[in-house]
């Protein structure tokens, strides 16, 4: 270890100076993103966080009066005149803006702002360091978020360059992948902006989980049941249909949950749904179709390939810049809700990074707002950011500057929260619970 040491200073003392240069014009920020993960990339994970936090703690330092300036655009200065970039409140936003090569995952507690830590940041790039709009790409869950912050980036740096700035639900830009790509642009998509399942594909999977639930099926719900407090609902005139409801939710979940590092254990009814699942799948293939789950699978598996998106003939002007970006474009990718990740998000994400080598991701979330595990979302993917992503830092945003201290307080409580975890009152007044 002592061996080591002065090499990892040695690369400190280059990397700043390459930080210093980016703030100078004189430097390439991607050409500073390759070298750290070049560095970092071969090291044990825990060395690795090491060696990445020492080196955000000398970065942030070359970035902070520009980041601060980002900040003082947006939030108001208190009362007796001192700047918001300044208050110990604000450190953890500051932190954030400031760091622009690793990798962050930004816890951000509710109430703490992480669509205004979003704009800022992209602000910073944008005004401070010459980042070019089109090359930074933010996903969203749904069309909501994504045209809240389109609003919020456009107000924030004008209407000309906010619109430069990419902006799409995850389906979105799988939809416009599919719909482009000449392998995948003759299949009918019954998605576009959000999953929303449509009436006839509910349908088909009604009908294929009347055939596919056997007798012998049945009979291993009924076990299930039997020896449990629920035991009476087998003797529901009802229970069969109940059971055939069950399964055509129980599907979604389970196509969702595939590829999810915690493995579904084996069982009569996993295997019940796997078979219902393939049923499924082999209609859509049948018809040509895509919905939104299988959409956003056949997206990552075209973004992992060789397609040259950049210059597919069948691009309209008005998503050529998401292509660009796509195609190796992109410098900053920011991820809203990754409490939520389930497998397709995360190979689609994986697939975007593929393709961007020297792209910096920023993945934004709360894991106690984690309510979508019955869409497949699984913590994992939140939690284990620095496995699948080289040269990560995991950054607190816990100032609460929605409720008062006592509503802040009990939730930390009820949430069971340590020092570290805990989100932290910013208003002044107590709050009536």
């Amino acid at each position: 270890m002592n061996i080591e040491a002065p090499q990892i200073t040695l690369f400190e003392d280059s990397h700043i100076e390459h930080c210093k240069n980016v703030l100078k014009k004189e430097a390439q920020i991607e050409d500073v993103v390759r070298a750290l993960r070049d560095n970092v990339g071969d090291k044990h994970r825990t060395e690795q966080t090491e060696v990445v936090t020492e080196i955000a703690k000398r970065e942030r330092k070359v970035f902070k009066t520009r980041a601060a300036a980002a900040i003082d655009r947006h939030l108001d200065a208190t009362e007796d005149g001192t700047k918001a970039s300044e208050l110990a409140i604000n450190k953890g936003l500051l932190n954030f803006v400031s760091l622009i090569t690793p990798n962050i995952r930004l816890r951000a507690r509710a109430g703490s702002g992480k669509s205004t830590a979003l704009v800022i940041k992209c602000d910073f790039l944008i005004n401070e360091l010459g980042v070019a709009p089109e090359a930074i790409q933010l996903l969203t869950f749904n069309r909501s978020a994504s045209n809240d912050l389109s609003k919020k980036l456009r107000k924030a740096l004008g209407d000309k360059v906010g619109k430069r700035v990419g902006v799409n639900t995850f389906h979105s830009l799988a939809y416009h992948i599919l719909n482009c790509c000449p392998q995948t642009q003759h299949l009918k998509l019954i998605f576009k902006e959000e999953d929303r399942s449509q009436k006839e594909q509910l349908s088909d999977l009604e009908a294929i989980v009347v055939k596919e639930t056997t007798a012998r099926d049945f009979a291993a719900y009924r076990e299930r049941y039997e020896g449990t407090s629920y035991s009476y609902m087998t003797r529901f005139e009802n229970f069969d249909q109940s059971i055939r409801d069950f399964v055509t939710g129980a599907t979604a979940l389970y196509r969702a949950r595939r590829g999810t590092p915690t493995p579904l254990k084996h069982n009569p009814v996993t295997r019940h749904l796997e078979r219902v699942v393939a049923a499924y799948e082999a209609r859509l293939r049948q018809s040509s179709t895509l919905d939104g789950e299988a959409g956003l699978r056949e997206a990552a598996r075209i973004l992992e390939s060789d397609v040259d998106l950049a210059n597919l003939n069948r691009i309209d002007e008005g998503i050529q810049p998401l292509f660009t970006r796509l195609g190796g474009g992109m410098q900053f990718l920011f991820v809203d809700e990754f409490q939520d990740f389930s497998a397709a998000f995360a190979e689609i994400t994986q697939g975007v990074m593929a393709r961007n080598p020297n792209c910096v991701m920023n993945a934004v979330g709360d894991d106690w707002q984690s309510i979508n595990a019955f869409m497949g979302a699984d913590l994992s993917f939140f939690n284990g950011m620095k496995k699948t992503h080289v040269a990560s830092l995991n950054l607190p945003l816990h100032s609460n500057w929605r409720c008062g201290k006592r509503i802040v307080e009990l939730g930390n409580r009820v949430m069971g929260a340590s020092k570290a975890t805990a989100a932290v009152p910013a208003l002044l007044h107590e709050g009536k619970i």
